[in-house]
């Protein structure tokens, strides 16, 4: 998917800044969920949910 690379440059930073506690678990996945969504999350989702959904037919 195009927005792979962009996504997994998104998580990285956060990840780490959880892991060293320089945020808050429950407050960096908040705030970490709302940016991936909007930077392609919401398609990858899509796409997932479309592909479970055939699966299961």
């Amino acid at each position: 998917m195009e927005t792979s690379g962009v996504l997994g440059e998104l998580f990285n930073p956060y990840y780490m800044d959880m892991l060293t506690v320089k945020k808050e678990i429950d407050a960096g996945l908040a705030e970490l969920s709302v940016k991936w969504r909007a930077q392609g999350g919401s398609k990858v989702l899509g796409a997932v949910n479309a592909a479970y959904q055939a699966q299961k037919q």
